[in-house]
């Protein structure tokens, strides 16, 4: 037969396949090669410049190891991607315990600039850091049990998010005050900090927000 590649692959099997069939393997059927389902789990075989291996019929596009390397791509689908700055980091940091001169040099790198114009490491704020805790996931979830999974001003359900009444950039001591949040719809969340920011919000903007909403002015 011609040959057939894939990729960089080169099919070397046969043109037709003896496959068993039937309940308990009993019979068989001859397969054209080509003509197997995408999703076929036969196995074929296939060639590259760094030798012969054995695959399923649906992984035939994939690239071997040095292959997907020379390509410039990670994983071995037909698109691929780009070896990126972050994959080389975590590649050069596996199992090892990088100190901070080492993080600092790997940081400079990723973002091809001079030592000195280096501005330092990203670090969270507190406010941040509680947002991640599981503290604040337990308040959330505390929050919107107690809601009933409902948005307090529409009666929506789903796509809800908990609201902090008095923002937290005002008051950050009452971030985990369940007394101080209230659930509503993502939209409704929205509508509200289009139309007061999200900076210092207070209880009476919260209450001249839900009139407006109840009369209507506001769409979301």
């Amino acid at each position: 037969m011609n040959e057939v590649f894939f990729n960089k692959n080169k099919f070397i099997g046969p043109k037709t396949i003896t496959k068993k069939c039937g309940r308990g393997g009993k019979g068989s059927k001859v397969l054209n090669t080509l003509s197997l389902s995408t999703q076929s789990q036969c196995l074929i075989t296939v060639e590259c410049e760094h030798g012969q291996r054995e695959v399923r019929w649906n992984r035939r596009y994939q690239l071997c190891k040095k292959c997907a390397i020379s390509a410039g791509v990670f994983n071995t689908s037909p698109k691929g991607r780009n070896i990126t700055w972050g994959d080389k980091i975590s590649a050069a940091k596996k199992g090892i315990k990088a100190t901070e001169a080492h993080k600092k040099a790997l940081s400079i790198a990723q973002y091809g600039i001079e030592e000195e114009d280096w501005s330092g490491f990203y670090h969270k704020s507190e406010i941040a850091k509680i947002r991640d805790s599981i503290e604040y996931r337990e308040f959330r979830t505390l929050v919107l049990q107690r809601d009933n999974f409902t948005c307090q001003l529409t009666g929506k359900r789903g796509n809800l998010t908990v609201h902090h009444i008095v923002g937290v950039s005002s008051d950050p001591s009452r971030i985990l005050d369940s007394t101080n949040a209230i659930t509503l719809h993502e939209d409704v969340h929205l509508a509200f900090h289009s139309y007061f920011s999200n900076k210092k919000n207070t209880l009476d903007q919260f209450n001249e927000f839900k009139e407006l909403l109840l009369k209507g002015e506001i769409e979301y």
